[in-house]
């Protein structure tokens, strides 16, 4: 095996050039700062590009659109990772419409920003969370022009960022009674106050180096407690002193740097600390205080090893199971299985992929050799005596409760024995993901979000009625419901929970005996060929 064949290949999306690309997505592309012997940043112009990669990076910025790539990047077997970053209010708040919901389904795991992300973000997902902390945007920038001098008096004070915390920045400046020019390095807008040098990724230190102080604000809400630190980061790197209202992110930073005496919460004290600053000798403490803390705690070793080690992580746990793919073909292996069924083929990726040597496939529109409704074969194939039960089945037909329980009655009629029937979407992340009222007659929802139906009645009603029946939810792929011949201890099943998707929430875990990737590989090991 060549050394390259051991190489992490990693896209990152959204793509589109530096200029368009998120902080972090930024920072961990473009500083190329992992290992190049074991990591790779692979350039993305189409789908086609993805035959060689290991892993795709999806940062909080990608849009819904994106949805079926990421499906079809799990048929193709490549780990997926979603960065949410800060943006944990959208979880907090169960904004249902929201992509990132969708993401994390797909992903093989998550990354945030922070300690509270991730206790936050427990209670949504049951998805491995891993911490990556911020680097340091345009940090090729600050290596290039180095460390500015401290001039003796404060000529110009000023921000930057995204037009909400400039607004908020020039409100506070304005208290200030002092002779410095202001500016604000943010994207132009006709509607801002104060003077706007317009930011440009290539020219954005060279402009951040007018400033002899600097001012960072977040919005004074939930939202804005949850922001990371990453402004601060950068203008600590690039030796520009900087005072910070008081956020959760900034102000463990800059205790952590020993310049708590930076943190301020009023316009009085924002007053004050800005006197102070008009001291050259302790603007220059404290740039150096702010550099000694980026050497010891935000180099671009220590930030990429912690990047490394979950891209590593999660393509390790790819080889294991995450996909319906992955799972069809590890039972198909276990057991030795000549015959697979599949309901649902659409563009047929899933099917060509399954390892089986006899392969048949149902679909009315689908690229298959069945071109028609599941209930038109089973019907056709029971008036043929020479037609084969099979080993393995997989519904992904249309996903609404009533047809459902129709191919699972007669999936299981045509199951040989040791067999294994496999449900897709068995496990909706929120109501609006399950509302029959979303799709067209043909099942296909009418806008972005993705729809799993109302499989999980289906099995639901299996689980609480037949105890000749093995059955388990593996928590992947939004649910691969796993059905076999055995013996189960029933669900006890709350009179409404069949008609009522919040019921249905309450008791997800026992009611789709829901168990985790590496469980199911843990239960394939114990089973017997």
């Amino acid at each position: 095996m060549s050394p390259q064949s051991n190489i992490i290949k990693i896209v990152g999306i959204p793509i589109g050039g530096k200029e368009t690309a998120s902080t972090r997505l930024r920072y961990y592309s473009f500083l190329e700062g992992l290992p190049k012997d074991q990591f790779a940043w692979v350039t993305f112009s189409g789908v086609s590009d993805f035959k060689d990669c290991s892993l795709v990076y999806v940062q909080k910025q990608a849009i819904p659109a994106l949805l079926p790539l990421l499906k079809k990047l799990q048929a193709m077997e490549i780990g997926v990772i979603y960065d949410i970053d800060d943006d944990i209010e959208m979880l907090e708040n169960v904004i249902p419409t929201f992509a990132g919901i969708d993401f994390i389904q797909l992903a093989d795991a998550v990354t945030v920003a922070t300690k509270k992300s991730v206790s936050i973000l427990k209670s949504s997902t049951q998805k491995p969370i891993h911490i990556v902390p911020n680097g340091i945007d345009y940090y090729d920038q600050i290596e290039k022009y180095g460390v500015p001098s401290i001039q003796p008096t404060v000529t110009a004070i000023g921000s930057f960022g995204n037009l909400e915390n400039c607004t908020e920045a020039h409100s506070k400046l304005s208290i200030l009674s002092n002779t410095s020019k202001s500016i604000f390095i943010t994207h132009p807008d006709d509607s801002f106050p104060g003077h706007i040098v317009p930011w440009h990724l290539e020219t954005f230190i060279q402009d951040l180096r007018q400033l002899d102080v600097c001012l960072l604000t977040q919005p004074d809400n939930e939202r804005g407690h949850l922001k990371s630190n990453n402004r601060l980061l950068v203008t600590l790197a690039a030796g520009i002193p900087t005072i910070a209202f008081d956020s959760p992110s900034f102000s463990e930073t800059l205790e952590e740097a020993g310049l708590q005496a930076l943190i301020v919460s009023c316009d009085k004290e924002l007053q004050s600390t800005y006197s102070r600053l008009q001291d050259c000798e302790t603007r220059r403490d404290i740039q150096l205080k702010g550099l000694d803390y980026i050497d010891a705690h935000y180099t671009p070793i220590q930030n990429t090893s912690s990047i490394a080690s979950v891209f590593k992580s999660v393509v390790r746990t790819k080889k294991e199971t995450t996909s319906r793919t992955t799972v069809l073909n590890a039972l198909a292996k276990k057991f030795n299985y000549t015959r697979y069924l599949e309901v649902g083929v659409r563009d047929g990726t899933n099917l060509s992929l399954i390892k089986i040597p006899h392969k048949d496939g149902v679909d009315p529109a689908g690229n298959c050799n069945y071109p028609m409704t599941s209930d038109a074969f089973f019907k056709s194939i029971s008036s043929d005596p020479s037609h084969e039960k099979y080993d393995l089945i997989f519904l992904d037909g249309l996903h609404l409760d009533d047809q459902v329980r129709k191919d699972i009655r007669n999936a299981l009629l045509w199951l040989k024995p040791g067999g294994t029937i496999v449900l897709h979407d068995c496990n909706p992340p929120s109501e609006l993901h399950q509302v029959e009222e979303r799709v067209n007659d043909l099942g296909v929802p009418e806008d972005q979000l993705a729809w799993n139906g109302t499989v999980w009645k289906s099995f639901v009603h299996y689980r609480s009625t037949r105890d000749d029946l093995e059955m388990f939810t593996i928590d992947t792929d939004y649910g691969l419901g796993v059905i076999r011949k055995g013996d189960q201890a029933l669900f006890s099943l709350p009179k409404t929970l069949a008609m009522d998707y919040s019921l249905f929430d309450q008791h997800r875990v026992e009611a789709l005996n829901l168990i985790q990737p590496h469980q199911f590989i843990d239960w394939l090991d114990q089973q017997k060929k």
